[in-house]
């Protein structure tokens, strides 16, 4: 066999391998820059939440008394990315209440679990029980899509919260 007839296969071969190593490469770093653009896609939705629950003033709705009048409303659209895994407002994804509800937990998936501690806002899913009123439960959403949701001012004796319902 010739000289030159062994070495054509074998830079084949090396021209081969080093093309798949860069598709790989560049297919691994892509994956990497899709979940932190959903990451930071996640966050400012969560900000934007944020800002307006805390610009909310005025009235909060006394939940033992039937016919008090709605408390401060502010109803909110958000756009949660394809990879989320959860966002839960007032505790973490197994529906528990942490830090008396003054936090939001995130994650995407293949990310780590990410916490924003708040100051002033405690968060509680509603639930109507012929009036809208806060639970013991924080308010978890699992999937991605776009969201109506409505935050509204409510005391519960010297408790106040910020529950979260949606109507659709």
């Amino acid at each position: 066999m010739n000289k030159n007839g062994f070495f054509l296969p074998i830079k084949l071969f090396i021209s081969i391998a080093i093309i798949a190593i860069i598709i790989t490469l560049t297919f691994s770093f892509w994956k990497v820059a899709e979940k932190n653009l959903a990451e930071k896609e996640l966050e400012k939705e969560i900000d934007k939440v944020i800002a307006n629950v805390e610009t909310m003033s005025g009235y909060y709705r006394d939940v033992y008394n039937y016919l008090d009048e709605n408390g401060s409303k502010r109803e909110i659209e958000i756009t949660l990315p394809s990879s989320i895994e959860y966002v839960s407002f007032g505790g973490n994804a197994d529906g528990n209440i942490v830090s008396d509800g003054k936090c939001i937990f995130y994650k995407i998936n293949g990310k780590s679990m990410h916490v924003k501690w708040l100051e002033n806002i405690k968060f509680r899913k509603g639930i109507k029980n012929g009036i809208w009123i806060p639970s013991e439960e924080p308010f978890v959403i699992k999937k991605a899509g776009n969201y109506r949701l409505i935050f509204e001012n409510v005391r519960q004796g010297n408790d106040k919260f910020v529950i979260i319902y949606s109507q659709t």
